[in-house]
């Protein structure tokens, strides 16, 4: 089912009008009547709307879609609600263009979403304007930007107008400068894949909290692509400063620690959410593959995350997951963030239920943008076809979430990138005889030097130092190096019939090999 508000994008995309970046114009394209010519109508943003001169809307037309809806959307407009954002900004121009569509099947009244969605440019300025003199702002500041005065970063905040604009004022300026100081390089494939007038369902491998989903709109931001929103679980908001900062920064509350019928109406609301904003071309949305960051370094695809997706389809399995446009991506670090702070939470987990400590989850995010991170690799497959859909309606419904589950976490295993670090983990473990099936064999040596093997076993030596020592340190150290080393096994050793190194280069020279 192809949606009336991605057409209007499509078949309008060659109109779109190049305008002064200065005079910020909105060019919005009305149709006089269903199935009539497209009248492009300007206006500049700030204004007060004007009059529509057309036979089928009366009134006026809404500055913000989500402000509209609030304040009481004049019932004429109900049916050309559905709109489609499309931008591009170079140098000198803004393209900025929203199509209107013209059925009521996909309106999207944000209302009915209100406790979950992110903040709306009015409540993100109020927000982050009240919270730029907190201490803990200076000190972000005094990190990120060491050689300025330690205010900078509360002066910026006080200036943000919107959430586009916290984004290109903060975030991307943030990002690069974590980037500089503690990553060696950030390089991608795949994102030629994205297309300006569609929204997508970005299923993704899940490693930092904070730091994924930010290098994925640092490269959409470099990119001309309009920023996505991000699911991240309530547990990470712990207090007023961190919800301001984490719903300015488009990101969806997803529900943590509730009953099991709040969880089933929570899913339902997620799942219609993330839904409408793709339908009606309003967002793409990240979501991490399985609830929490993957701690032992197995990316396991969670089937019940595609359960929650089913829940607000039509009931046809095939349509109602191909209009997600489901865009699989994997992200690698060649150094794991908080790999010892995983280690100790899984050695721990082993004895008894592991239970957080006060702000830890804060602690977690500051230790991912403090740790030195090496390579960084995104990595986009193609987006699940509809071909590959279609294959699950012949089969019985229980059997469909599981092959679908293993086509996607094939799809994101596929382009996960291995470093030396998981190379050197695995023949360290193989050597010793601590891999099922493997006698005491260093399989992957040609990978890395013996000087960087010895580098990597004193950099697991001081991690292991920074924990209780009390801590059985040959299980933590077996657990520590199973955190690099999984993703070998996982990739090279159970996905394909030759070796890492060869699969890496085939990846590398070849972007098809992960269709």
């Amino acid at each position: 089912m192809v949606h009336p508000c991605k057409n209007d994008a499509m078949q309008a995309e060659a109109s779109i009008m190049p305008v002064n970046f200065k005079n910020f114009i909105k060019t919005v394209f009305i149709p006089r009547r269903p199935g009539g010519k497209l009248i492009p109508y300007c206006r500049k943003v700030g204004r007060h709307p004007h009059p529509m001169d057309s036979h089928e809307v009366k009134g006026h037309f809404p500055f913000s879609k989500r402000e509209a809806v609030r304040n009481g959307l004049p019932l004429p407009y109900r049916q050309y609600t559905n709109i489609a954002l499309l931008f591009k900004i170079t140098k000198n121009m803004i393209y900025f263009t929203i199509f209107v569509g013209n059925k009521t099947e996909n309106v999207m009244y944000l209302s009915d979403f209100e406790s979950i969605i992110p903040y709306t440019d009015e409540e993100a300025r109020e927000a982050l304007a009240k919270i730029a003199d907190h201490p803990m702002v200076e000190e972000v500041s005094k990190f990120c930007f060491p050689e300025e005065d330690p205010k900078v970063l509360s002066n910026i905040l006080k200036t943000v107008k919107g959430v586009d604009d916290f984004q290109i004022k903060v975030m991307s300026r943030i990002i690069n400068y974590i980037l500089e100081r503690t990553a060696t390089s950030l390089t991608y494939d795949g994102i030629e894949y994205f297309k300006e007038y569609k929204r997508y369902l970005i299923l993704s491998n899940h490693r930092d909290i904070i730091l994924d989903p930010a290098f994925l709109q640092l490269l959409f931001f470099k990119h001309s692509l309009p920023f996505t929103e991000i699911a991240v679980g309530d547990n990470l908001i712990s207090n007023k400063i961190i919800e301001s900062l984490i719903r300015s920064n488009r990101m969806i509350k997803v529900a943590r620690g509730i009953s099991a019928k709040e969880l089933y109406y929570s899913s339902l609301k997620l799942s219609k959410y993330i839904r409408q904003n793709i339908t009606c071309n309003r967002s793409s949305v990240w979501l991490a593959q399985r609830q929490g960051r993957t701690k032992d370094g197995n990316d396991r695809f969670e089937q019940g995350l595609l359960k929650m997706l089913d829940m607000s389809g039509s009931g046809n399995f095939a349509e109602d997951f191909d209009e997600l446009n489901i865009m699989p991506m994997s992200i690698s670090y060649e150094y794991e963030p908080c790999d010892i702070l995983k280690a100790r939470e899984l050695y721990i987990s082993k004895r008894q239920k592991y239970v957080k400590a006060p702000n830890e989850d804060l602690n977690s995010i500051l230790t991912g943008i403090k740790q030195f991170k090496g390579r960084i690799h995104i990595s986009f497959s193609t987006p699940l076809a509809i071909e590959e859909i279609a294959e699950f309606n012949d089969i019985p419904r229980a059997e469909r979430f599981p092959l679908m589950r293993q086509r996607l976490g094939d799809k994101i295993i596929r382009g996960y990138k291995l470093w030396k670090t998981n190379y050197m983990a695995y023949d360290i473990l193989a050597s010793e005889g601590a891999i099922d099936g493997v006698n005491n064999e260093a399989r992957f040596i040609s990978e890395y030097t013996p000087d960087q093997l010895i580098g990597f076993k004193a950099y697991v030596d001081a991690q292991l130092g920074k924990v209780e020592p009390e801590l059985d340190r040959a299980e933590l150290r077996d657990i520590f190096l199973r955190i690099y080393a999984n993703p070998v096994i996982n990739k090279g050793l159970n996905q394909h019939r030759y070796s890492c190194s060869e699969f890496n280069s085939l990846i590398e020279e070849n972007s098809e090999m992960r269709q």
